[in-house]
């Protein structure tokens, strides 16, 4: 089966725009609040919803390692491009399982190696997550980026896209 081809440099820059365009508007949504415990509601609700429309899938391979919860990750890759479902058993954590997802679903794996999760500083969740919380949300970002190189390597191309 032949691999398909790389996206051109240019629709490159495009998914990257993309990436950076879905993180301002999640950041616009939670910025909004007037509180960290509004913003702290949000994430909760976010997995709420996040937590109703994903069927619980458990096997062992794609469980996320130093998530305090068990947090899976499925990835799905079509035409070059990966995206990516999950669960967890905790609200917390679907919902910043939720924001990752949204932002990184559908993107070629350069971008998502590229593309760093600005809106965690931006929004400051280092203020209203548990260390172990934090830690987690990173645990998630690397385990989709090792995706990334997965399928870059599976397809013999450079992870150095841009």
């Amino acid at each position: 089966m032949a691999s398909p081809p790389n996206p051109p440099t240019k629709e490159v820059e495009d998914y990257f725009l993309l990436c950076r365009s879905r993180q301002d508007l999640l950041e616009k949504e939670f910025l909004c609040l007037p509180s960290l415990h509004a913003k702290y509601d949000l994430l909760i609700n976010k997995g709420k919803r996040f937590f109703r429309q994903h069927a619980p899938t458990e096997p062992s391979a794609l469980r996320v390692k130093g998530c305090q919860s068990e947090t899976f990750l499925q990835t799905h890759i079509e035409n070059y491009l990966i995206s990516f479902s999950g669960q967890s058993n905790a609200l917390i954590s679907s919902g910043l399982l939720c924001i990752l997802i949204e932002i990184y679903s559908g993107l070629p794996p350069p971008v998502i190696l590229t593309c760093s999760p600005d809106i965690i500083k931006r929004v400051g969740f280092h203020e209203f997550l548990s260390l172990n919380r934090a830690n987690g949300l990173q645990e998630i970002y690397l385990h989709m980026k090792e995706q990334s190189v997965h399928l870059l390597a599976s397809l013999g191309r450079d992870s150095s896209p841009l």
